[in-house]
C-alpha cells in the first residue's frame, strides 16, 4: 500500500513535467498562472535640496546645498530655477539660470526684465517678444552680472562694451557715459547687435547726421579736428559734421564782426604767439588767421599752422593742390590771394595780399572780400579779372 502511494505521486510528477514540455514545444503561447514576474525598477529620488520646500539657495552638481563658487544651479523653495534671472542676497549679485537649470558663465545672455515670465513662458515666447521684454547682460566667470566697461572676446579679436552700473544692461546704439564712476564723460555708440564700441565716422539714423568717435576713447568729438590727414569741423554742441556752407558761414561771421577795426596788431600778435613772425608790410594775412581761430576753425587754416605772410599762405595751399586759378569763380570762405609787384617782400614772393571771399556778384564780375587794407577791416569789391590776382586758396570745409 505504501509502495502504491509512492508510485502514484511519481506518476503525477511525470504528468506535470510532460504538460510543461508540451507548452514549451508549442512556443510558450500560454504560461501557467504561477510563472514569476520581473522585478520592479528602482525609484530615483530627487536631491534632498530639491525635495526640501524650505530651502532656497545654491546647489552643487549632486543637488546638495553649497556656496556660490561651486554652484551648479539654484533652488527656489525646493524648485530648480530654470530660465530665471535670480538675485543672491549673500553675494549681492544677479545670475542667470539656463533652461536646463545650469548657471550661465562667461557669456552674454538675454534675460527677462520681469521674472513672471521665467521658465517655459520665457523659452516658448518668440524672439521678438523676448527682445522687447528682456535685456542683454554679460555674465562673468562666477556667473554674476558684470558692470561698467568690459573688454570681451569678439570672434578673432576683442571688443569694448559698456554695461550699466545699476542694471547691468549692455548698451546698444547711442549712449551717454557720465563721470560718476570715474569714466571719461561723453557720447559713445555701441553696435546695435554686438554691443561693441564704435570708432571713427558713424551715421546716426535717429538724428540724421554724421559724427566722429575718437579712435582711442570712442567718445564723440566736436569742433575742429584732423582725421586721416584732413581737417574737419563738427558742430560744437551736437557733433554733427556740418555741410561746407555752414562751416564757411562761421568764418564769415568772424570776419564781419571786425568791420571797421583799425587795430592790426591784435591780429599780428595772435599769429606771432602761434609761431609766426611780424609782417612789416601789414596785417592782412594775420587778420585771415585770426578769423579762423575766432571761428573755431583751427585746423582749417593750414592744418593748424600760423602765418602773417601772404606768400607762405599761397605756397602752402599750392603745394597741396588747393589753389584755384584766377579765372575761377570762388565760393564763400575761399581765400583771395593777389601779388602786387611793388609790395613783394622779396622778388620771387608768390603773393603780397590775402582776404576772405564773402560772395560773388550775380554776374560773376565782382568778388566781395573781407580784407584788412588801407588801415582797417572792410568788405572790398574786387574785380574778378584783376591783373595781379593770383587765385583762390581753398581750405577744407568738410569735404569727404
Amino acid at each position: 500500500m505504501k509502495q502504491t502511494d509512492s508510485c502514484g505521486a511519481y506518476v503525477r510528477r511525470i504528468r506535470i513535467v510532460a504538460a510543461l514540455l508540451c507548452v514549451l514545444a508549442a512556443g510558450g503561447a500560454a504560461l501557467p498562472a504561477f510563472s514569476f514576474a520581473e522585478p520592479a525598477p528602482a525609484v530615483e529620488k530627487s536631491p534632498a535640496a530639491e525635495r526640501d520646500t524650505s530651502y532656497t539657495g545654491w546647489v552643487d552638481a549632486g543637488g546638495d546645498p553649497c556656496g556660490a563658487a561651486s554652484a551648479a544651479g539654484w533652488v527656489d523653495a525646493g524648485v530648480r530655477a530654470r530660465s530665471k534671472f535670480l538675485y543672491d542676497p549673500g553675494t549681492g549679485e544677479w545670475y542667470w539660470a539656463e533652461a536646463d537649470g545650469s548657471i550661465a558663465r562667461d557669456h552674454d545672455a538675454l534675460v527677462p526684465t520681469d521674472n513672471s515670465v521665467a521658465g517655459s513662458a520665457w523659452e516658448q515666447a518668440s524672439a521678438e517678444w523676448r527682445s522687447a521684454n528682456g535685456k542683454w547682460v554679460h555674465l562673468g566667470p562666477t556667473g554674476a552680472v558684470q558692470r561698467g566697461f568690459l573688454l570681451l572676446p569678439d570672434g578673432d579679436g576683442l571688443k569694448w562694451v559698456f554695461c550699466d552700473y545699476v542694471t547691468g544692461e549692455m548698451a546698444h546704439g547711442e549712449r551717454y557715459i557720465d563721470d560718476s564712476h570715474g569714466d571719461e564723460p561723453g557720447w559713445m555708440y555701441f553696435d546695435p547687435v554686438t554691443g561693441a564700441a564704435d570708432y571713427g565716422w558713424a551715421w546716426i539714423p535717429s538724428s540724421g547726421k554724421w559724427v566722429y568717435y575718437d579712435e582711442v576713447s570712442g567718445r564723440m568729438r566736436y569742433g575742429s579736428l584732423m582725421v586721416g590727414g584732413r581737417p574737419y569741423y563738427l558742430d560744437p554742441d551736437t557733433g554733427e559734421r556740418l555741410p561746407r556752407e555752414r562751416v564757411a558761414a562761421r568764418l564769415l561771421a568772424a570776419a564781419s564782426s571786425q568791420d571797421g577795426v583799425t587795430d592790426g596788431d591784435r591780429y599780428q600778435n595772435a599769429a606771432i604767439q602761434a609761431g609766426s613772425s611780424f609782417n612789416s608790410f601789414g596785417p592782412c594775412t594775420a587778420f585771415v588767421y585770426w578769423c579762423f581761430q575766432e571761428a573755431g576753425l583751427h585746423y582749417q587754416f593750414m592744418d593748424g599752422g600760423a602765418t602773417t605772410w601772404p606768400h607762405e599762405l599761397c605756397d602752402w595751399y599750392t603745394a597741396r593742390g588747393r589753389m584755384l586759378p584766377r579765372a575761377s569763380r570762388p565760393q564763400p570762405g575761399d581765400l583771395w590771394i593777389d601779388n602786387y609787384p611793388a609790395t613783394r617782400p622779396f622778388p620771387s614772393a608768390s603773393a603780397t595780399h590775402s582776404g576772405i571771399v564773402d560772395h560773388v556778384s550775380a554776374n560773376g564780375r565782382t568778388v566781395y572780400v573781407w580784407e584788412h587794407v588801407n588801415g582797417y577791416v572792410h568788405l572790398c569789391a574786387e574785380r574778378y579779372d584783376l591783373w595781379y590776382l593770383t587765385g583762390y586758396a581753398q581750405p577744407y570745409y568738410n569735404e569727404m
